[in-house]
């Protein structure tokens, strides 16, 4: 029993009416979110000025040092972050989802010799023939945007009673506060019908976005 960690997460589940017309039941509508489209990750945050620890979805550590997102995120208080990490050369668009994913894929794996000591010259050679940027470069790339924050405590006991809204106004605050630029709120409108929902689908897909949450 509970040998194999089970990551606790805000995820999302397949499109249900039923399910989705409970989210209209109550006067204040629901939250309709962009639909990331890169690469899972926890950011566990345990104090002020300590580099974050970066986990995947099955709590296994994600190995990336020197990107800007986790200087910015120390500046925040301990918390757990929920979100994705993509790759944007101009700092608004992302760039395509299987290139973006086999480039975090390459820093995880050059991270990985770093920690273990290994000299990583040749590596940082082959990743600029790859990719056309240095590694230090391409660290600065990485977007981590952000859909939920919860409590140290909440995370390891798995349960927040918070509701949703006041954790993504928190969040909200924290990003203004601390004028990020490389951590990004995930991009969202508050919906009152199903109707509204499906619109603001429609208009995700138009721009090019994989869908809705």
């Amino acid at each position: 029993k509970d040998f194999i960690t089970d990551t606790p997460y805000q995820g999302a589940s397949s499109y249900d009416e039923a399910l989705v017309m409970r989210l209209f039941d109550e006067s204040d509508g629901g939250s309709s979110q962009i639909k990331k489209d890169g690469r899972y990750a926890n950011v566990i945050h345990r104090s002020k000025g300590v580099v974050p620890r970066i986990e995947s979805r099955q709590g296994f550590e994600t190995k990336i040092y020197g990107a800007e997102f986790l200087k910015e995120i120390e500046s925040f208080e301990p918390c757990v972050l929920h979100g994705e990490l993509t790759i944007s050369y101009d700092g608004v668009n992302d760039i395509e989802r299987k290139t973006s994913n086999g480039i975090i894929t390459s820093l995880i794996a050059i991270g990985a010799k770093i920690e273990d000591g290994v000299d990583i010259a040749k590596d940082q050679i082959k990743f600029f023939k790859r990719h056309g940027k240095t590694y230090q470069s391409m660290l600065d790339c990485v977007i981590y945007t952000v859909w939920d924050r919860i409590t140290l405590d909440e995370y390891y006991e798995a349960v927040s009673f918070v509701p949703y809204y006041a954790r993504i106004n928190t969040l909200m605050a924290e990003v203004y506060v601390c004028k990020t630029d490389k951590v990004r709120l995930i991009e969202g409108k508050t919906v009152f019908s199903l109707d509204e929902a499906q619109q603001h689908f429609r208009e995700a897909l138009h721009r090019g976005e994989e869908g809705t949450v």
